[in-house]
């Protein structure tokens, strides 16, 4: 049977606005004003059932979500480098890496090689599958140190980072070519069976201020 690697835990979510709720929800703040760096919004969360984001600035910001990113190459069925993309910033515990899909390439046993979505994060993976570490360097994702290159991939993994349970801080670097482009006057909403519970971070204008309500 083919398995793939476990991913943390999973965070429950609520079904928003479902009936018989019998306990108030309250909706929180957090408003940040622009200082032309990267700044983190929101940390990690154990949960979140809804987040709205508005730029009442004059400017484009760029938000991003989650931990940092990689992308990783393969030698012969195993993985023989970790290329990162985006180090992050604000780190004080090097993130958890995972490696996902790539598909198996057992004889009779794997799926056909020609298939685009074998290193899609939800992808067969083969039983003996990458493990790796990341370091830092200050607060930011440096390099991933391969534990075990694995083998019988067809395609190459998507290399997952999430952040260490003691560090909800760590966050992907928004930049104009890196982050959801949030216009001035525009909205991000989520509300409804899922919302992201990673952490969020921002870049703007000085000066600009982009408005963060979000609930438990």
């Amino acid at each position: 049977m083919v398995t793939r690697p476990a991913v943390g835990g999973e965070s429950a979510l609520k079904l928003f606005n479902s009936a018989n709720q019998q306990v108030r929800h309250y909706l929180y703040t957090n408003d940040i004003t622009m200082t032309g760096s990267a700044q983190l919004v929101m940390g990690q969360s154990q949960a979140r059932s809804v987040l709205m984001l508005q730029n009442i600035g004059s400017h484009t910001m760029n938000i991003e979500f989650g931990s940092a990113r990689a992308h990783c190459t393969l030698s012969s069925g195993a993985v023989n480098s970790v290329v990162i993309d985006n180090g992050g910033f604000g780190f004080t515990k090097p993130p958890v890496v995972v490696f996902l899909g790539g598909g198996p390439s057992e004889a009779g046993g794997g799926p056909n090689s020609s298939y685009l979505g074998l290193n899609q994060p939800n992808g067969a993976a083969p039983s003996n599958f990458a493990q790796g570490h990341a370091v830092l360097s200050g607060s930011t994702v440096a390099s991933v140190t391969i534990d075990n290159p694995g083998s019988g991939y067809v395609k190459a993994p998507y290399v997952f980072l999430y952040n260490d349970d003691l560090d909800p801080y760590g966050c992907a670097t928004p930049s104009s070519t890196s982050g959801i482009q949030l216009l001035a006057g525009g909205s991000l909403t989520f509300n409804g069976t899922g919302c992201p519970t990673d952490p969020i971070s921002v870049i703007g204008t000085a000066s600009d201020v982009l408005v963060c309500r979000w609930m438990d």
